[in-house]
């Protein structure tokens, strides 16, 4: 959530997040989807991503918030493989199914 006082009357603010490093690699950024949840629904927002520690992974993604009160937005993974792994990380079975299925 971003938010301000109502007297201050902030528009087109920078709003950032970080991402965890190694989830989506630069080029991918399409595998990212951000929503605002407004009074008049849910949309799609535009963003820009970076790779401030230049390893090829976005790990920083920002976007413009129009005006300030309470916005609400989220930013999304979608997933493509989903992979369990014992304590020594060797694969021990592919769980992408049940994780789509959870997380719809």
């Amino acid at each position: 959530m971003i938010s301000a006082a109502d007297e201050f009357h902030y528009t087109n603010v920078l709003a950032y997040t970080s991402v965890n490093d190694g989830l989506v690699k630069i080029g991918d950024e399409n595998k990212i989807k951000l929503y605002w949840y407004s009074d008049n629904g849910t949309s799609l927002e535009d963003f820009e991503a970076h790779d401030l520690n230049e390893d090829g992974f976005v790990d920083y993604v920002e976007w413009s918030v129009p005006h300030l009160s309470n916005q609400t937005y989220r930013l999304l993974i979608l997933i493509e493989n989903a992979e369990r792994l014992d304590s020594d990380r060797d694969f021990v079975e592919n769980v992408y199914e049940y994780v789509r299925d959870v997380d719809d």
